[in-house]
Parts: C-alpha cells; structure tokens; sequence
C-alpha cells in the first residue's frame, strides 16, 4: 500500500508532504468511494492550493484524520453532504470545519455542479467518470480503477474544489448571511441522513397491492377508450381527436415531441377526461416505480429504515429535498408507512402560511400584516374582502368555493401569476379573472408595489436574491428575446425571493432546535421522532424579522396525526 500519491509540480513528494502539513489556509477535499450507491470510501484528496495535491488512501496510516476535527483548519469540498458524511460514518468522527464550493456558487447564482462551474469560470473540458469505469453492461467500480488513477481524479477535482472557493469569494461579493446559514445547517442536515425514516413495512407491501390494482384500472380504462397513456404521442392524438389544440416542440434529433407535462395536463386540459386519466396513470406509476415497488423489494432499507439523502445543492431556492429515496413523494393516504422508533410518536409542526408571511414583510404590505397579527385565517380575509369589494359573484356562491379562490389567488400571485393563471387552475374566464387580479392588487397595495418592484429589478439585473442574498440569475432567458422563455423567467425571479426566503427561514427555525430529534422535513414541516408526553420546546415564534407561528400535531405515523 503506498502512503500516499502526490500530484504537483515538486519533483520530490517527500519534501511536498511536509508543506501539506504545516500549511496554513483552506484545503481542498474530496472523497472517492466504490460508487455512489456504495459509499464504502476507498481514499481521498486534500489539495493546499489549485495545482498541488495529496491522495490517501483510507487505510493509510498517514490519513490526516487530526485535520478533518480541528476546528481551526477549514477544509473545502464540493457536495459536503456526500463527502463528510462519509468520513464521519467510517471514522465515528465529526468533521468540523466545513466549507463547501458547491453550496457557495449556488448562493451566488451560478451552477451547481464541479464540471459545469469548472467549464464556465475557466473553460476546461469536463472530466467523464465514464473514462474511468466504462457504462452499461461493462460499467466497473471505483474499485476496480487503479489507485493511480482513482488518486488522480480525487486530488484534481479537490484543487478545483478550493480553486473554485477561493476564486468566488476573491471575485464575487459573497452573501455572508447565507453562506454562514448554509454552513451553520449542513450539520443539522448530516444528522437528519443519519437518523433516516422507520417504514411500515406491512404497509407498504399493501400500499403496492392497491397502487398495482389502481395502474391496471386506469390502463384498461385509457386502452378501451383506445390510447395507451404512458405514450404522449398517443395521448395527443386523442386529444387532438376531440378538438383540443397540443403544443409541440422539436428536440435537437429534430423529432418533433407534444408539450403534455403534468403541469400542463393539470392546467391546460383541466376538464379533459382523458387527459386527467392520463396524470393519474403517471402519477400512480411514479409512485409504484420510483418508491413504494423498491420499497417492497427491499431496495433502500437498512433493517426498518431508510437513509435518503439530504440534498441543499438541488434547488435554486434553496428549498431542501430528498433523494434515494426521494420521500417527498410520501404523501396522502402513503404517509402511514412512516412510523416512530418502538414506544414513541411522531412530532410534527409545520410554518403557519410562511411564504405568504414573507411577502406581507418583505413587500410591506399592510393589509396583509394587519391580517396575520390579528390571527386571521390570511384566505378567508381576502375572499371576505374581495367579496365586500363587489367581486363575491366571481368567487362563487358558496363560502368553501371563495375561500379556496381565494388562497390559489394568494399563491398564484407569489408565483407571478395573472388571470391566466385563474383560468388555468379554475377556469375563471379571462375577463372575470383580471378583474380579480385587479381587486387583489387594489386591497394589497405592497404585494402589488413589491412584484411590480421585483420585476423591473429582474428585468434590469437578471436576477433577484431572498432575504438572506441568496441569488437566482436568469439573465440568459431574459436576453433570449423568446417571450415564452422570458415570461417563465419573469415568473421564477418573482418567485424566487419569497420561496427562497421561506426555506431560509425553514432551515434557521432547524438550526434552532437542532439538538431535537428531526429526521424529516417536507416543504414547511419537521418531523420528530418523540417519545409519549413530549412537549416541544422550540421557540420559533420569532426566527425571521416577523412573527413565524407554527402548528403542532402528533400521532402514531405521519398519516394520523392530531392536533397539540
């Protein structure tokens, strides 16, 4: 076994190896494992600058495991969730001291990903794992490639790690509010993986009968109509049959494809039977294919739970998600597969309205303020308020039809919506539907004041940051001068400082209560695994500049919870 493998420009490793440790600064680090599914580590790099590094190998007695906890030496990867989570599960170690350029170029707007930022700031080619291990059939593992050459991609992707944090923070103006949220949350984040989710094994396998039982129903209904909805040539054809206009787009093989999404089939084609049909097939699928068959099968689980990765570096938001696997999809009737240890209960508590909270603060709107420190229910006020301004016959006859109106019109406005958008959701005519945009915006003056404001910032920057400076760019889209890319832009951009404000909030509030037993979340909701007389002791009325209630249910799995 060698002790380690240099890769630099001193012609003498032995003398290297001293300058690696009595360096002073950032270091760079990156994990190499079998593969992503079995982390099992083989090695990794640390790099002391961008062209001078050092590979060990796991086993080596000269792993610097003492510079991974000090809490004085910073060390830099790119996706920290992976990498420290692996050294910390094969050492018992916590790693202390965690930078993260991944995290940092997504703060600041740009891509995520080592090869894509790597290509942009200095336009170097991307380094393919595929020259490494071959694919399909022939695919080998990380351990299987000569350590020489698994050596030689660890240590240049840990220099372009620290090349890539030292060149934003010297050439970019680095949102320290959010990069110290990001940094202070990874940990509570590692915990949560850590911790992972007990399934209801016994419920699944039920889950899969009924969901097995509903895809044949809807296949047979769809093929006796005679279309097979899991081909959208087909459906489109169908639809085309009955009068209804499809969207087409032309791929780069020059095939021309229809445009029928899920958004668009909820959206678009609302009334359509067939279409509907269609979305619940696939929705259905989704759910046999991607989680509740792999569950059944075993796939995931570790005894009674399952480890699913905790993703920060996903969503231009910030919003937190889930994957291997992906348990936001745990929803409705499925959510009783998640249960607690033996003898304990689900805690759950979820943001009050959050985003709606967020707009009201950051676009100061009175009105809606006004509303929330009176504890109102923040859509039954607006439909009472449209209703008193004379539009109660475009809201509906009955107080259930307003009040649910009225919040797709709350939503619909932080997502940059307009009439359209009603229509769509609703089918509100187009006419009746901007009347309603115009009495939203006339009651709620600073959301109007605040989108209007957001949209000329968009327009002029290409981009708009959250509360804490975290940017969304869309600058490419705006500049594109294809109307349909700049609206979708627009939209986002508008968008992007409420939600993304809202899962900063999020990730503070769970910062806050990081010594509780979270080991879920779902949008704005934490889940805890508790024992029976728990009583939370989160003070999170306060966690952002405005007041963030939250509400508190408990029960035996996640479907049955009641109210605290």
């Amino acid at each position: 076994m060698q002790m380690f493998i240099y890769n630099g420009p001193d012609p003498d490793p032995n003398i290297a190896i001293g300058r690696f440790y009595n360096h002073h600064g950032p270091i760079g680090c990156d994990v190499e494992t079998v593969s992503l599914d079995d982390r099992t580590p083989l090695g990794a790099a640390f790099a002391i600058n961008p062209s001078e590094s050092f590979y060990f190998q796991i086993d080596s007695p000269l792993f610097p495991w003492g510079l991974l906890r000090n809490p004085g030496q910073e060390v830099i990867f790119h996706n920290a969730g992976f990498d420290v989570q692996v050294l910390e599960d094969w050492s018992g170690d916590q790693v202390t001291s965690i930078g993260d350029s991944c995290l940092l170029a997504m703060i600041l707007g740009l891509p995520g990903r080592l090869s894509q930022i790597v290509e942009m700031l200095y336009g170097r080619e991307p380094r393919l794992i595929t020259d490494l291990i071959g694919e399909g059939k022939d695919q080998i593992t990380m351990a299987d490639v000569p350590v020489e050459k698994v050596a030689e991609r660890g240590c240049l992707d840990a220099q372009e790690a620290l090349e890539v944090w030292m060149y934003l923070h010297r050439e970019y103006t680095v949102p320290v509010k959010a990069l110290d949220l990001e940094t202070r949350f990874l940990p509570v984040a590692l915990q949560m993986q850590k911790t992972g989710i007990k399934i209801d094994t016994k419920r699944v396998h039920e889950h899969r009968l009924e969901l097995d039982r509903r895809l044949t129903f809807y296949r047979m209904v769809a093929e006796g109509i005679g279309f097979n909805p899991g081909s959208s040539q087909q459906l489109a054809i169908a639809l085309e049959g009955r009068g209804y206009r499809v969207l087409y787009r032309t791929g780069k093989d020059g095939k021309r494809r229809p445009r029928l999404n899920k958004e668009i089939l909820r959206n678009y084609y609302a009334v359509e039977p067939i279409a509907q049909l269609t979305l619940q097939y696939r929705s259905t699928q989704t759910l046999l294919t991607h989680l509740i068959r792999p569950l059944d099968e075993g796939r995931y689980l570790v005894g009674d739970r399952i480890y699913p990765r905790v993703n920060l570096n996903v969503t231009d938001t910030g919003r937190i998600s889930r994957s291997n696997p992906a348990t936001q999809n745990i929803n409705g009737v499925l959510r009783d597969i998640v249960i607690p240890s033996e003898g304990n209960m689900i805690h759950d508590w979820d943001f009050s309205q959050i985003e709606l909270r967020c707009a009201a603060y950051m676009w100061e709107d009175n009105a809606m303020q006004e509303i929330f420190k009176r504890g109102e229910d923040v859509h039954q006020a607006t439909a009472d308020q449209l209703v008193a301004a004379g539009m109660g016959n475009i809201l509906g006859d009955t107080n259930e039809r307003r009040r649910r109106l009225a919040k797709d019109l709350n939503f619909a406005m932080l997502f940059g919506g307009d009439e359209q958008t009603l229509w769509e959701r609703r089918r509100i005519p187009l006419d009746m539907g901007k009347k309603l945009v115009e009495g939203y915006f006339t009651k709620f003056r600073g959301i109007a004041n605040g989108i209007e404001k957001t949209k000329k910032e968009a327009l002029a920057n290409g981009f708009t940051e959250t509360m804490y400076g975290r940017k969304r760019i869309e600058s490419e889209k705006l500049e594109s001068g294809k109307e349909y890319l700049i609206a979708d832009a627009l939209r986002k951009l508008i968008n992007h400082p409420i939600q993304g404000s809202a899962a900063e909030i999020l990730k503070e509030a769970m910062w806050v209560t990081k010594n509780e037993p979270q080991f879920h979340t779902v949008h704005d909701e934490v889940l805890s695994d508790v024992e029976p007389g728990y009583v939370y002791p989160g003070k999170l009325h306060r966690v952002a500049p405005f007041d963030t209630p939250i509400t508190e249910k408990i029960g035996p799995n996640y479907k049955d919870l009641v109210d605290v």
